[in-house]
């Protein structure tokens, strides 16, 4: 189901426009912490060790460090700093949770050689995508069922939920106080870095019968 509630979500937003009941927000955003509600289960022990990734327009933006997620948990937070990340537009947000193989172990300084070795290194644990001029308030949250991907994995608490808190929205009063963080190792890691859409191409497909194409003409990103 990944990505369908997110078309559901945007068509509440055009829906939105559209009658009024949304006003658009032009100003950028400052995501100054994610707080993940519960502790996905990710580890046979329980727990996790989560990262966070945050996409402007498919750009990658922002990468955190691991965090070390006990069963235990009833929350924890990802802490991006003051005063925030600056965001305006089409941001996707994607937690993932980091394996380590027998060798990673063995050689914490052992080097990725090709993506599929890096997607077997790291499991998604949710994921979704929102715009920030429908962002009126501080903390935009969402419930397990509307997050992409945890929405169906057993592995994500029933009761779970995340909750984005931003900074600049004039008039609101002040965003809420992050809560205590889990442990976080912010050292370089391969496989946190590697980006999902950097192989992505973007360039139109052209049909054998486009005048672009029998002119010889090209796209260029």
């Amino acid at each position: 189901m990944f990505l369908v509630l997110t078309m559901v979500r945007y068509v509440e937003y055009f829906s939105g426009l559209l009658s009024g009941s949304i006003r658009i927000n032009s100003s950028p955003l400052y995501l100054s912490h994610v707080t993940v509600l519960g502790a996905p289960n990710f580890i046979p022990s329980g727990g996790c060790r989560a990262f966070i990734k945050v996409y402007e327009g498919l750009v990658p933006v922002y990468t955190s460090g691991v965090h070390s997620v006990g069963p235990d948990t009833r929350e924890f937070t990802v802490n991006l700093g003051r005063p925030g990340l600056q965001l305006r537009g089409d941001i996707l947000l994607k937690c993932y949770h980091r394996n380590y193989t027998v060798d990673e172990e063995l050689s914490p300084g052992s080097s990725i050689g090709s993506s599929s070795t890096a997607t077997s290194q790291r499991e998604l644990v949710f994921a979704c995508q929102f715009h920030t001029c429908a962002v009126t308030y501080h903390t935009l949250t969402f419930t397990r069922t509307e997050l992409d991907s945890a929405c169906s994995d057993p592995r994500f608490p029933t009761d779970g939920a995340v909750q984005l808190h931003f900074a600049g929205l004039e008039r609101r009063g002040p965003p809420p106080a992050p809560t205590p963080a889990v442990p976080v190792d912010t050292s370089a890691d391969h496989v946190t870095s590697w980006d999902s859409y950097e192989h992505l191409d973007l360039t139109p497909q052209l049909s054998p019968d486009s005048d672009e194409e029998r002119a010889g003409g090209n796209f260029t990103k």
